[in-house]
């Protein structure tokens, strides 16, 4: 029975500068120091009813661990994903896809009147024949609908290269870029929001545990080490 069910713990930690790594705080998305933005793990939990052994739909519920003093957990908008992990897979490429509907349950978007999102969080991965590399990419694009101020889409991509050094270990650079646009612009008038790049590991624990650390080099600024942090990605399938 339990076969029909899947289970998944996702979560991104944005650490501390390199330049001062004992602090208890992240940089912004510009790669600068801010006193207002703690290290914290950005989180998701996907919980999921199989319907054959790739497909599966069942609700996903996003938030925030801040460690310390303060606000220790900030729910974000929670929602009903439909997902098929093998939606083109064969000859060393594989397309995942899914379709996820998100109620306002965030205060930054009960704040912005959003009535609800339609988002989608698609990646692929190629298995480059006879080497040891493959070449892939993280994308994400979500509209908020009804909002009255601020973003009403969201871009996202994020390309990497991985070297497999063994079949638990690979080398990965990977380079973030996110564009919004802003209620009131022109529809195609997206404005950058953020760009890094991620030079790290990968590391297949067991066939259900990823741990990937890596450097997060913010390329909006001249790149130094007070802006770049400690970054790391967790995923953990229990089911």
């Amino acid at each position: 029975m339990l076969d029909k069910f899947y289970l998944n713990y996702f979560a991104i930690y944005h650490g501390a500068s390199l330049n001062d790594l004992g602090s208890n705080y992240t940089l912004d998305r510009t790669g600068k120091m801010n006193t207002s933005q703690k290290s914290l793990l950005d989180g998701e939990i996907t919980t999921a009813y199989m319907l054959d052994k790739n497909i599966g739909v069942g609700p996903v519920v996003p938030f925030l661990l801040i460690p310390g003093p303060g606000q220790h957990f900030v729910l974000g908008d929670a929602g009903l994903k439909l997902f098929d992990r093998k939606t083109i897979s064969g000859n060393g490429l594989n397309v995942y896809t899914n379709l996820i509907v998100q109620a306002p349950t965030s205060t930054g978007s009960q704040d912005r009147n959003m009535s609800l999102a339609l988002k989608t969080t698609p990646n692929v991965r190629y298995n480059v024949a006879h080497t040891n590399f493959a070449l892939g990419a993280w994308t994400e694009a979500k509209a908020y609908l009804g909002v009255t101020k601020s973003k009403t889409f969201k871009l996202y991509a994020a390309p990497y290269v991985s070297y497999n050094l063994t079949n638990k270990l690979a080398l990965n650079v990977e380079y973030e870029m996110e564009a919004h646009h802003y209620l009131g612009k022109p529809s195609l008038d997206f404005t950058n929001y953020q760009t890094d790049l991620q030079p790290g590991l990968v590391w297949f624990i067991t066939p259900h545990l990823i741990f990937n650390p890596y450097v997060q080099i913010f390329t909006g600024n001249k790149i130094t080490v007070e802006n770049s942090a400690l970054g790391a990605i967790v995923s953990a399938t229990l089911l």
